[in-house]
């Protein structure tokens, strides 16, 4: 995390091969860690809300990573707590480290900004609770449409 944040503003400007050298290296580095864990909530509801709201996947992964970050803070504390110091920013919550990432590169970060109205996120509900995976590992569970929603209602205001 700490070579992302570090090195994708960079790239938006006039990039350096350090610079795109560590944004590659990042990106290894959290694909190999992605294969030893479970997605959550926010991977498996960007295969809902891309589809069903024709939204690009990249931009959805976004608003639904800042929701699930939000959603976790109090539930995975330790785990946050060495991102937040691996990062260099031990006192500030990860959701806010990873909005102002968000926002310095452009990208939604609200359900609003991916264009969405309230009646197709409605929608999206009952396929989501059928989706063999959104409901699947989740440190802080998402069982119910009750949960759904309100880990949802984290995705429209930023």
């Amino acid at each position: 995390m700490a070579l992302y944040i570090q090195n994708l503003p960079k790239l938006d400007k006039a990039t350096t091969i350090d610079a795109f050298t560590q944004y590659q290296l990042a990106s290894w580095y959290t694909g190999m860690g992605q294969m030893s864990v479970p997605h959550g909530f926010s991977h498996w509801m960007v295969h809902i809300i891309g589809p069903y709201g024709g939204v690009a996947h990249s931009d959805a992964a976004c608003v639904l990573m800042l929701a699930q970050a939000k959603w976790l803070d109090g539930w995975v504390k330790p785990q946050h707590d060495r991102l937040r110091a691996a990062i260099g920013q031990p006192d500030k919550p990860f959701h806010a480290i990873l909005h102002e990432l968000l926002m310095a590169l452009g990208m939604p970060t609200t359900l609003d900004d991916l264009g969405l109205t309230r009646g197709q996120v409605d929608a999206m509900i009952r396929p989501a609770l059928e989706h063999p995976m959104v409901t699947r590992n989740n440190v802080r569970p998402i069982r119910t449409e009750a949960d759904l929603r309100a880990a949802l209602e984290l995705a429209w205001r930023a």
